[in-house]
């Protein structure tokens, strides 16, 4: 890894390190009866995160082999740009269901990443995200007995 390359690597580790804690730290303010999920979601998120920040910091910067373009080099960004992007939409979502509430903020999260993904048929995006809060609700809401999380706005 190009020690330019690496110190990216190491920067963005240490982001996502630091956003998950906060995110950890933020599940705890949801209601006792609903926040059990949120708080594995986010622990597993720090848990990962740590394990990336451990492993970029047990590889070792390289020196630019011969022939390796700049291009090459600055590829780092372009094969990084999606899981970023995925990253920092789960976080928003997550910032934002005490907001809009569980049921928008999950509608507008799944439409966003199917769209990253490539998905651009807005009925199937929408038709995806309704089936799957159904389920969500079915499950939690009903068979579990769980409150799911209420915005100020919904």
């Amino acid at each position: 890894m190009a020690k330019n390359s690496y110190k990216k690597e190491l920067g963005f580790s240490i982001l996502v390190t630091i956003i998950c804690a906060l995110l950890v730290i933020c599940s705890f303010s949801y209601a006792k009866e609903s926040s059990q999920f949120p708080r594995f979601l986010t622990a597993a998120m720090l848990v990962l995160s740590l394990i990336l920040l451990v492993q970029t910091l047990r590889s070792k910067p390289r020196q630019p082999e011969m022939g390796e373009t700049e291009q090459e080099r600055s590829s780092f960004w372009a094969s990084q740009k999606v899981p970023f992007l995925v990253f920092f939409i789960a976080a928003l979502y997550v910032a934002l269901i005490p907001v809009i509430g569980y049921f928008t903020s999950t509608i507008l999260f799944l439409v966003g990443t199917m769209t990253l993904f490539g998905r651009h048929r807005l009925f199937v995006m929408l038709g995806t995200s309704m089936i799957f809060l159904v389920v969500i609700y079915a499950l939690f809401g009903r068979f579990l007995g769980l409150h799911l999380p209420e915005g100020m706005l919904f």
